[in-house]
Protein backbone atom coordinates (compact mmCIF):
# COMPACT_ATOMS: atom_id res chain seq x y z
CA UNK A 1 0.00 0.00 0.00
CA UNK A 2 1.62 3.45 -1.06
CA UNK A 3 1.13 5.94 2.02
CA UNK A 4 1.91 9.73 2.78
CA UNK A 5 4.67 10.94 4.83
CA UNK A 6 4.88 14.90 4.60
CA UNK A 7 5.20 17.88 6.69
CA UNK A 8 2.55 20.57 6.29
CA UNK A 9 2.91 24.30 7.73
CA UNK A 10 -0.43 26.09 8.48
CA UNK A 11 -1.48 29.63 7.42
CA UNK A 12 -1.25 29.92 11.70
CA UNK A 13 1.30 31.78 13.40
CA UNK A 14 2.81 32.02 16.58
CA UNK A 15 5.31 33.96 17.86
CA UNK A 16 8.23 33.35 20.15
CA UNK A 17 10.66 35.01 22.10
CA UNK A 18 14.51 34.35 20.61
CA UNK A 19 17.36 35.32 22.35
CA UNK A 20 20.06 36.93 20.46
CA UNK A 21 23.56 38.51 20.39
CA UNK A 22 24.37 41.95 18.78
CA UNK A 23 27.71 41.94 17.55
CA UNK A 24 28.14 45.80 16.99
CA UNK A 25 26.71 46.71 21.38
CA UNK A 26 28.20 43.13 22.23
CA UNK A 27 25.36 42.31 24.05
CA UNK A 28 22.25 40.06 24.13
CA UNK A 29 18.50 41.11 23.56
CA UNK A 30 15.12 39.30 23.06
CA UNK A 31 13.70 39.06 19.58
CA UNK A 32 10.31 38.09 18.82
CA UNK A 33 9.82 35.92 15.78
CA UNK A 34 6.47 35.02 13.44
CA UNK A 35 6.88 31.45 13.06
CA UNK A 36 4.05 29.26 11.21
CA UNK A 37 2.93 26.21 12.99
CA UNK A 38 3.58 23.29 11.43
CA UNK A 39 3.04 18.94 11.68
CA UNK A 40 3.86 15.62 10.67
CA UNK A 41 1.18 13.31 8.86
CA UNK A 42 1.25 9.95 7.77
CA UNK A 43 -1.29 7.77 6.11
CA UNK A 44 -2.85 7.08 2.74
CA UNK A 45 -2.83 9.81 0.13
CA UNK A 46 -6.86 9.79 0.57
CA UNK A 47 -6.72 9.86 4.70
CA UNK A 48 -4.20 12.78 4.24
CA UNK A 49 -6.21 14.36 1.97
CA UNK A 50 -9.35 14.03 3.71
CA UNK A 51 -7.14 15.06 7.46
CA UNK A 52 -6.13 18.31 5.91
CA UNK A 53 -9.44 19.71 3.81
CA UNK A 54 -10.47 21.83 6.75
CA UNK A 55 -7.26 23.36 7.28
CA UNK A 56 -5.73 26.22 6.32
CA UNK A 57 -2.35 25.16 4.48
CA UNK A 58 -0.08 26.89 3.25
CA UNK A 59 2.63 24.51 1.95
CA UNK A 60 3.20 20.72 1.61
CA UNK A 61 6.98 18.99 1.72
CA UNK A 62 6.48 15.10 1.68
CA UNK A 63 9.35 12.78 2.49
CA UNK A 64 9.64 10.45 -0.47
CA UNK A 65 13.03 8.64 -1.54
CA UNK A 66 14.74 10.71 -4.00
CA UNK A 67 17.02 9.98 -7.00
CA UNK A 68 20.25 11.27 -7.87
CA UNK A 69 20.76 14.46 -7.77
CA UNK A 70 17.34 15.90 -7.62
CA UNK A 71 16.31 18.99 -6.58
CA UNK A 72 17.27 18.47 -3.07
CA UNK A 73 21.19 17.35 -4.14
CA UNK A 74 23.32 19.38 -2.15
CA UNK A 75 20.88 20.15 0.77
CA UNK A 76 19.18 17.10 2.25
CA UNK A 77 22.29 15.11 0.51
CA UNK A 78 25.46 14.92 -1.61
CA UNK A 79 25.95 15.36 -5.68
CA UNK A 80 26.89 12.45 -7.04
CA UNK A 81 30.72 11.68 -7.81
CA UNK A 82 29.92 13.16 -11.44
CA UNK A 83 28.16 16.05 -10.77
CA UNK A 84 30.20 19.50 -10.62
CA UNK A 85 28.92 20.49 -7.67
CA UNK A 86 30.11 17.40 -5.60
CA UNK A 87 31.82 17.80 -2.82
CA UNK A 88 33.95 15.02 -1.31
CA UNK A 89 34.19 17.21 2.31
CA UNK A 90 30.91 16.98 2.89
CA UNK A 91 29.00 16.60 6.26
CA UNK A 92 25.54 15.04 3.82
CA UNK A 93 25.05 11.86 3.92
CA UNK A 94 24.95 10.11 0.54
CA UNK A 95 21.67 9.25 -1.61
CA UNK A 96 22.44 5.61 -0.77
CA UNK A 97 22.51 6.77 3.27
CA UNK A 98 19.81 9.58 2.95
CA UNK A 99 16.92 7.08 1.00
CA UNK A 100 17.84 3.91 3.40
CA UNK A 101 17.66 6.08 6.58
CA UNK A 102 13.95 7.70 4.59
CA UNK A 103 13.38 4.34 4.63
CA UNK A 104 13.71 2.67 7.62
CA UNK A 105 12.01 5.77 9.32
CA UNK A 106 9.11 5.13 6.82
CA UNK A 107 8.58 1.24 8.04
CA UNK A 108 9.27 2.06 11.77
CA UNK A 109 6.33 4.56 11.47
CA UNK A 110 3.88 1.84 9.20
CA UNK A 111 4.18 -0.19 11.83
CA UNK A 112 2.93 2.04 14.39
CA UNK A 113 0.36 3.00 11.97
CA UNK A 114 -0.79 -0.86 11.29
CA UNK A 115 -0.82 -1.13 15.10
CA UNK A 116 -3.06 1.53 15.62
CA UNK A 117 -5.80 0.45 12.99
CA UNK A 118 -4.84 2.05 10.39
CA UNK A 119 -5.88 5.46 11.22
CA UNK A 120 -3.79 8.61 10.39
CA UNK A 121 -0.53 9.71 12.45
CA UNK A 122 0.35 13.42 13.15
CA UNK A 123 2.57 14.83 15.36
Amino acid sequence: MKYTLATIDLYEYEYIRKSKWDLNTQSKYVDVERQCKSFKIFGTPEQVDEYLKDLKVDDVYQDKIEIKDSYYAGICFQYSKEHELYNPDSKLPTLEEYNTKLQERINRIEKIYIERGSKVLTQ
